[in-house]
């Protein structure tokens, strides 16, 4: 390879991912990653023959076979782990580089083989251990087209072979192979015993598919959507929708629409006008073409065979999965503008690159809500996830190393779609090597404050660290203060909150401190305390500024003080924060009615 800068380059090719994913945790387990974990783990692992620890499809290289030889690393050093799945792109890359190289030059098999590297969800597929499966199977039609390329079948089928056994998707590498134009059959008889094993291969796998399938009680995706509304789509709109969103992630596009798009819209547009215009008025363009005309069916044969089963997952877009048909994507664009002229290549290549550098990187901090691309899950989503999972685990060991057996931990303040990341009770369990010990949510324990909790882990969007240690004694105290509240047992109730003042010991536990000071500030609002109140009601504003008691209380204060302007900011948030909060909504009503009839 070190002879050839072409297979050199394809295998740097993986270097823009890792720069475009810098500042993120990469590699940290989270969600199904736990699933297999703890099936690994904690349960012994089991038989090839399951879902590995999920109800959800039969891939037993990526699951069982992968997570039964790496799950110690995985949890340990995910870092590790990513390195490896880079690795393995680099390698894909390279396969895929060689097995076009069989009958294009170097440019044009480097521009082939990179293809799928060169968009920004390619991220997610080294970033998370789950992704194994698009990973595998990936790399395993890589080696197989490679093989097939080098007239070896055995080899071919035993690739062809692991990319089923990652996921299902290998059905198409398997399409794919026996009709690859880098390599002709000799005779008639060659060709059909690669078709032959080829189906027999396909066949076999299908039979134990559904066998396996019916024997662990295995379901399709599809089988989970009851949603009438989903259903009542038609499937040739639903195809619609895979295709145009894949094409649109190639060129790392998220699904809602940029600024930026415009450009590399125009662009690409400019480059296949070109293209078709040398074709059409240069005779020599148009030969050249016709010799591609079989890499163009096959390509484009490809990305639709292979993105069209994506109409199954509708209308939950993820745009990693576009990675595999975006081989095919490959072969049939580098076929339609290198005969006309390799600057057009390059000017293709350069609008990717810069479409992939602007695209969204890793979040800093671990937003309230995820940013919204229109994809169900993506890159940033993924980066979230894995910085909170991180933080969270990284928060407990360093302040409980062990756990005692049994041991109840709570969360409180959850950001949006992160309980998720933890799969249920599972990353506990797989972090302490413990199947006793559980998550407790913060509306059970305030049903049942008597639960031995060991402490809770709570979430503050405006602060670093974003994750801070509760004492359960503590909150235990907000929520008696809170009742006696409810009682107007306000001596009671001030007292309760003195003593969760004292019992928190972490002071970083802004959310908890901040509450403690705006229910304080509310009770001594109530028993006429004005000046106590807004203290109390700004120390809570400072700590934590979307406190909606604090700002109600300081809100209260300016409409006394006839600071009408700066009451309505506050209560414009408040209500906006919670439409529900009568209170806020009264007081922000008298707050327009007095600025109206004073003209402010």
């Amino acid at each position: 390879m070190w002879r050839d800068p072409w297979a050199l380059a394809s295998a740097l090719a993986v270097v823009p991912l890792v720069l475009h994913s810098l500042g993120a945790p990469l590699g940290e387990p989270f969600a199904d990653d736990f699933d297999y974990l703890r099936h690994e783990l904690l349960e012994g692992g089991g038989s090839f023959f399951d879902g590995g620890g999920s109800t959800l499809w039969w891939r037993p290289l990526a699951r069982q076979v992968y997570f039964g030889l790496l799950s110690p690393l995985i949890v340990a050093r995910p870092g590790l782990v990513y390195a490896f799945h880079l690795l393995l792109l680099a390698i894909a890359s390279v396969l895929l580089y060689r097995a076009f190289r069989r009958r294009w030059p170097g440019s044009w098999s480097a521009a082939c083989g990179t293809f799928f590297l060169l968009a920004e969800s390619t991220r997610m597929l080294p970033a998370w251990p789950s992704h194994m499966c698009d990973l595998g199977a990936l790399l395993s039609a890589a080696l197989a087209l490679h093989e097939a390329a080098c007239r070896r079948l055995a080899t071919a089928m035993i690739a062809l072979l692991g990319s089923l056994l990652c996921k299902e998707v290998g059905v198409l590498a398997a399409l794919a192979v026996p009709l690859f134009p880098a390599w002709e059959a000799r005779d008639r008889r060659e060709r059909l015993t690669w078709l032959v094993a080829t189906a027999a291969l396909v066949g076999g796998w299908g039979i134990a598919y559904l066998a396996v399938q019916r024997h662990a009680h295995l379901i399709l995706p599809h089988q989970a959507i009851t949603d009438p509304e989903v259903l009542a789509v038609p499937l040739s709109l639903r195809v619609v929708w895979a295709l145009a969103n894949s094409v649109r992630a190639v060129f790392s596009m998220a699904a809602v629409r940029e600024r930026w798009e415009t450009g590399i819209e125009a662009g690409m547009a400019v480059v296949l006008g070109a293209a078709i215009w040398r074709i059409v008025t240069d005779r020599a363009s148009r030969s050249r073409l016709r010799g591609a005309l079989p890499w163009i069916s096959w390509g484009l044969a490809w990305f639709v065979l292979g993105t069209a089963p994506l109409a199954e997952v509708f209308p939950a877009w993820a745009p990693y999965r576009s990675a595999f048909g975006s081989i095919g994507l490959a072969a049939a664009l580098v076929s339609l503008l290198a005969p006309a002229g390799s600057w057009l290549l390059a000017a293709m290549v350069g609008l990717r690159l810069v479409a992939f550098s602007l695209s969204p990187g890793p979040p800093r901090l671990v937003t309230a809500a995820p940013m919204e691309s229109g994809a169900a899950f993506d890159f940033p989503k993924l980066a979230r996830l894995e910085k909170f999972v991180r933080e969270t685990r990284t928060l407990l060991q360093r302040h409980y190393p062990s756990l005692p057996k049994g041991a109840l931990v709570g969360h409180h303040h959850l950001p949006l779609m992160t309980g998720y990341a933890f799969s249920g009770d599972k990353a506990l369990q797989v972090w302490y090597r413990d199947t006793t010990i559980r998550w407790v949510s913060f509306e059970e324990f305030s049903a049942r404050p008597d639960l031995p909790l060991l402490t809770l882990v709570e979430y503050q969007a405006h602060r670093e660290p974003q994750l801070a240690l509760v004492d359960a004694g503590a909150m235990r105290a907000l929520l008696r203060a809170m009742e006696y509240s409810k009682q107007s047992e306000w001596d009671a109730a001030l007292a309760e909150l003195q003593r969760a003042d004292s019992l928190q010991q972490d002071p970083d536990a802004a959310v908890l401190l901040a509450t403690i000071a705006a229910k304080r500030a509310i009770l001594l609002s109530t028993i006429g305390d004005s000046l106590g109140a807004e203290h109390e009601a700004l120390r809570g504003y400072a700590l934590w500024p979307d406190n909606p008691d604090s700002r109600y209380v300081i809100a209260k204060r300016r409409f006394a003080q006839g600071r009408l302007a700066e009451a309505q900011a506050l209560l414009d948030t408040v209500v906006a924060l919670g439409p529900g909060d009568k209170g806020a909504a009264t007081l922000l009503g008298r707050v327009r009615e007095a600025r109206a009839r004073l003209g402010r």
